[in-house]
């Protein structure tokens, strides 16, 4: 938000960029540890899974440079996969980067996309598995390969063939765990000297694809002028959660909890539209908040926020199937997209 009051020449501005970068870099670390232990917050879709990459293409081949050849395969399956489109490009991108890696002097990476049955006789042959229709995701390299040996840690968290300071030994892991996450499985093919396959296998869903929100500068997000009630018991979120929604034009009321929010609502004249409120909070939780509000006004939609493990919420029963979730840390631009998604619905009703 800083940078978008400054102009790329200022000082400042690179200064920023810097924070930035590092920032991003420790939230990059933190979702791969959460998603390697299966405990990251996902938010499934419907994807088609042969378009996800062929809009991730150009980025990927910036990722990799121009000595690795990036081939799609053509085959374009009619079933989808529900997943995690985030966790899906962290899977595409960490295994990308792993095949650039095995080829040092450059090579062939092959991405294909297919629908395959695993039958009873299948999964004998290959007891991680569970019958049914799959998509399959393979990734192929004409690399150095992987011995025995190697082929069999590196899943393991931390495990790394890379030289000190160029590897954390979490790229693998974190594709294990979200392959997990998503009741999937994935099997490595690999041969010294000749090269690696991963094929990863997703259950197949016969629904139509949701369309995948691009992200985009926050000058360029759908604004509003409704009202909305932002609760967070911590300061610097709630500080920006609310300076992002005033700028795209809300009318913003803040409280730090449950209670001063109720006295907010009872000094406001006006009627609020949406209750953005954290689950988890000292003295009244963020259910308990919502339903409090909603016996005044039933017409206010409500968007849940939390920096907690799904496993933290579910144990504690607060969070509900269907309910508006935003998982935290969130973006300006994700913040923005959830709220106008949720407000429209109201309008749709």
């Amino acid at each position: 938000m800083a940078q978008m009051d400054l102009h790329r020449s200022d000082p400042i501005y690179e200064t920023l960029e810097e924070i930035q970068s590092a920032a991003q870099c420790a939230t990059d670390l933190t979702r791969q540890l959460l998603a390697f232990s299966r405990k990251s917050i996902i938010e499934p879709k419907v994807i088609d899974l042969h378009e996800h990459i062929e809009n991730m293409l150009k980025m990927l081949e910036r990722i990799i440079g121009e000595d690795v050849v990036i081939d799609v395969s053509s085959e374009q399956p009619e079933g989808k996969i529900k997943a995690d489109p985030s966790q899906i490009e962290q899977i595409i991108v960490n295994l990308s980067v792993n095949a650039r890696d095995a080829m040092p002097n450059g090579g062939l990476l092959t991405i294909a996309v297919g629908e395959i049955e695993c039958n009873e006789d299948y999964c004998k042959m290959h007891p991680d598995t569970v019958p049914g229709e799959y998509i399959r995701l393979t990734f192929t390299d004409n690399g150095e390969g992987m011995d025995e040996e190697t082929k069999n840690k590196i899943f393991d968290p931390f495990f790394t063939t890379k030289s000190e300071g160029k590897g954390t030994g979490l790229g693998l892991s974190t594709v294990y765990g979200i392959v997990k996450q998503h009741r999937g499985f994935i099997e490595v093919d690999s041969t010294l000297g000749k090269g690696t396959t991963f094929s990863i296998y997703f259950p197949l869903v016969r629904m139509k694809a949701e369309p995948i929100q691009p992200s985009s500068i926050l000058d360029d997000l759908p604004k509003g002028k409704e009202t909305i009630l932002v609760v967070e018991d911590e300061s610097m979120v709630r500080r920006i959660a609310t300076r992002i929604l005033a700028r795209l034009g809300y009318n913003i009321l803040s409280a730090e909890n449950g209670p001063e929010a109720l006295t907010q609502i009872e000094k406001y004249t006006g009627s609020i539209d949406l209750l953005l409120t954290d689950i988890i909070m000292p003295d009244m939780n963020g259910r308990e908040l919502a339903r409090k509000i909603q016996e005044i006004s039933k017409k206010v939609k409500i968007i849940y926020t939390s920096g907690y493990s799904k496993d933290v919420i579910a144990q504690r029963g607060i969070l509900e199937k269907g309910l508006e979730f935003l998982a935290k840390p969130y973006t300006p631009q994700t913040l923005a997209l959830k709220v106008r998604h949720v407000l429209d619905s109201t309008l749709a009703e």
